[in-house]
């Protein structure tokens, strides 16, 4: 069933494969992993946009609108009105249950992402199509901020985070889940879906950068081991 058009005010989230590029230089399972990401998120889309008997009352639709290695997520809010908190728990959720999906490896491969969330006016239009051609127009603020943030966020495989200028996350909401496992660091709120719990945050970020500087050493003893050839036939 195709996504119906939306014009408003709405929380805007950019979800990417990481490394995928280079999957595709090598050819390293990039068909897999493309198969697991569309069928994931159209799996666990259709479980978040049941029919309006059994969804709850105060939910709006979460879409997504996938395109080779990312998905442009928003939540179709139009029957509710606008209300952040609420989209914004939406979004969170479903990244949340994505993520968890895509990191297992049954069915392999495993797969992470990033992925930047941000809130304001956004438009998707539903146009025709023609034999051979299909159209889709998307457009608004929120999205070109986090097309642009994910650009940053390379470095940083399996992150989430939301862009504070329009998505001020009030205290009273950060004892519920999942705003319970948001961390503020500079003009951000991380989203440490991957955890229980943010008690558990120091240690993960201990072994991600630990993990994450684990390479210049194998680089190091490459280059060396590589030098010491060259020199011994010098």
């Amino acid at each position: 069933m195709p996504i119906p058009s939306y014009s408003g005010e709405t929380c805007v989230a950019f979800l990417d494969i990481s490394g995928f590029k280079k999957m595709m230089e090598r050819g390293i399972r990039a068909e897999e992993t493309l198969n697991k990401f569309y069928n994931t998120i159209f799996v666990i889309g259709s479980e978040f946009n049941p029919s309006p008997s059994v969804r709850a009352a105060n939910t709006g639709h979460v879409r997504s609108l996938v395109v080779s290695d990312c998905a442009v997520i928003f939540v179709d809010n139009i029957q509710l009105g606008k209300n952040k908190m609420r989209d914004l728990e939406s979004v969170l959720r479903f990244v949340k249950r994505v993520n968890q999906a895509l990191i297992t490896p049954n069915p392999s491969p495993p797969i992470m992402t990033t992925c930047s969330i941000d809130y304001g006016r956004f438009k998707y239009q539903d146009r025709i199509e023609f034999r051979g051609i299909g159209k889709a127009y998307f457009f608004g603020q929120p999205y070109v901020n986090v097309f642009l943030d994910n650009e940053k966020l390379k470095n940083k495989p399996g992150y989430c985070r939301i862009l504070r200028n329009r998505l001020r996350t009030p205290d009273n909401l950060r004892r519920n889940h999942p705003f319970s496992l948001l961390q503020r660091e500079e003009n951000y709120n991380y989203f440490y879906w991957m955890l229980d719990s943010l008690d558990h945050l120091p240690q993960f970020k201990r072994r991600y950068e630990d993990i994450s500087q684990s390479v210049y050493p194998q680089m190091i003893s490459l280059l060396q081991r590589a030098a010491q050839k060259s020199n011994a036939r010098a």
